[in-house]
C-alpha cells in the first residue's frame, strides 16, 4: 500500500475546488476527484445539468464513487509535502522572537515553543499549526456536509408541502368553476348566417329550365316527414300543441317526369306555405307511404315552423342550415351524371345547399309536400 501511495502525485490527492488535500473524497463519472462537501455545495443551487468543475462533462447528480484509501496513508499530511512559506507569512512571538507554530487547545491561541512551556499553558494540550489546520479543515468540511444534507431534506419537505397547497388551491378553483357552471343557465341560441348572392347563377341555370307537371294519378300521404321534424325540433315531454299542429293538412305531389340522365332545373312558388318538403326521390317511393328522414334515395330540402321560428334542413344525412328560408320561389337543379342536387333561393340568387358527389343508379322523380300557411 505504501509503495502505491508514493506513486500518487500531489494533484491526484488535491481537490480542485478547495485546492487542498481531499477530505471524504469521491469520484464522479468523468473520473475527477473532489471533497464530498465541496462538490455538494458547488452543485447545491445549480439549475442547469451538473457538470464536472474541471472538464465540464455532464454528471448525474450525487452519482459518487468513494475512493478506497487508508485514511492515514492515502492522504499525506502537510509535513510530508514541501511547503514554501515566506517570512512575512510566519507569525513571530514578540517576547521570545520565535515562530508561533503551536496552537493551544484550551484558548485557541498561537504560541511559540517557549510560550507553550509557560505556567499559563504548560498544563494545556498543544498542536502544531499545520496539524491543527488540517484537523479543523476536515472538521469544517464534515459540518458543511451535514448542513448540506439537512438543507436538502428541508427543501424536499418544503417542496412536498408546496405541492399539497397547490393541489388544494387547484381543487378549490375547480369547485368554484363547477359551481359557476351549475348556476349558469344556458341561453337559447339561434344562429343566422348570411346568404351570398352569386352573380350570373340564375342566368346559367335557366339554360337547363324544364317545366315539371304533377301526376295526379299518384296519391300519397307522407306525413311521417313532418312528424320526424317535429320530434327533432320539440322535446318529447313538451305538451305545447303548437309543435304538433294536427289540424294542418298536407298535400303531397309527384312529378310526372322520370329523370334518368341530363341536367334539369325548375322552380316552385312557396309564398303560401310555411311547412314544406321539396326535392327528388327515387321513383320506387311513389308506391309507398312510409318515407322517413333516414330513408335512402331521398334528396330533399325541408322547412318546418315551430312557434315563430322556421327550421331549414336537408336530408342524406339530415343537416340544419342557418340561413334565412326562401319566402318566394325556390329553384331545384339536378345534374344526373355528376350526382349533384342543388337548391337555390331565386329572389336572392343565392345557393341554399347542394348534394354533391352522389351516384344515381335509380330513376328520380320530383317531389313536393306542403301544408297550409
Amino acid at each position: 500500500m505504501a509503495s502505491a501511495i508514493t506513486q500518487c502525485s500531489t494533484s491526484e490527492l488535491t481537490c480542485s475546488i478547495c485546492t487542498d488535500y481531499l477530505t471524504d473524497p469521491v469520484t464522479i463519472c468523468c473520473g475527477h476527484r473532489f471533497c464530498n462537501p465541496c462538490l455538494c455545495l458547488l452543485w447545491e443551487d445549480t439549475l442547469t445539468p451538473n457538470c464536472c468543475p474541471v472538464c465540464r462533462e455532464i454528471s448525474q447528480q450525487m452519482y459518487f464513487k468513494r475512493i478506497i484509501f487508508a485514511e492515514k496513508q492515502a492522504i499525506p499530511t502537510r509535513e510530508s509535502v514541501p511547503c514554501q512559506l515566506s517570512s512575512s507569512a510566519m507569525l513571530i512571538c514578540g517576547r521570545h522572537q520565535e515562530i508561533k507554530n503551536l496552537i493551544c487547545e484550551t484558548d485557541r491561541s498561537l504560541l511559540c515553543f517557549l510560550c507553550s512551556q509557560s505556567p499559563r499553558h504548560a498544563t494545556h494540550k498543544h498542536y502544531m499549526t499545520k496539524e491543527a489546520d488540517e484537523y479543523y479543515r476536515k472538521k469544517l468540511l464534515i459540518q458543511m456536509k451535514s448542513i448540506w444534507k439537512k438543507k436538502q431534506k428541508n427543501q424536499r419537505n418544503l417542496n412536498r408541502e408546496t405541492n399539497i397547497i397547490r393541489t388544494w388551491k387547484d381543487l378549490g378553483d375547480i369547485m368554484k368553476r363547477n359551481e359557476f357552471l351549475r348556476l349558469a343557465m344556458p341561453q337559447p341560441v339561434n344562429p343566422q348566417l348570411s346568404a351570398w348572392t352569386i352573380t350570373g347563377m340564375s342566368e346559367r341555370l335557366n339554360f337547363f329550365r324544364v317545366y315539371i307537371t304533377l301526376d295526379h294519378k299518384i296519391c300519397s300521404n307522407h306525413k311521417l316527414l313532418f312528424e320526424d321534424l317535429r320530434h327533432l325540433q320539440c322535446s318529447l315531454d313538451d305538451t305545447d300543441m303548437s309543435c304538433t299542429p294536427t289540424s294542418t293538412q298536407y298535400t303531397s305531389s309527384w312529378g310526372a317526369q322520370i329523370l334518368t340522365s341530363g341536367k334539369h332545373y325548375w322552380e316552385v312558388d312557396l309564398k303560401d306555405s310555411c311547412n314544406w318538403v321539396i326535392g327528388l326521390c327515387r321513383e320506387a317511393w311513389t308506391k309507398r307511404n312510409d318515407m322517413r328522414l333516414d330513408s335512402e334515395g331521398i334528396f330533399l330540402l325541408l322547412c318546418l315552423k315551430v312557434d315563430d321560428h322556421f327550421s331549414l334542413l336537408s336530408t342524406s344525412p339530415l343537416l340544419p342550415h342557418y340561413i334565412p328560408r326562401p319566402q318566394g320561389w325556390l329553384g331545384v337543379f339536378l345534374d344526373y351524371e355528376c350526382g349533384i342536387v342543388s337548391f337555390v333561393n331565386v329572389a336572392q340568387s343565392s345557393l341554399i345547399c347542394s348534394f354533391l358527389s352522389r351516384i344515381f343508379y335509380f330513376p328520380l322523380r320530383p317531389f313536393i309536400c306542403h301544408g297550409s300557411k
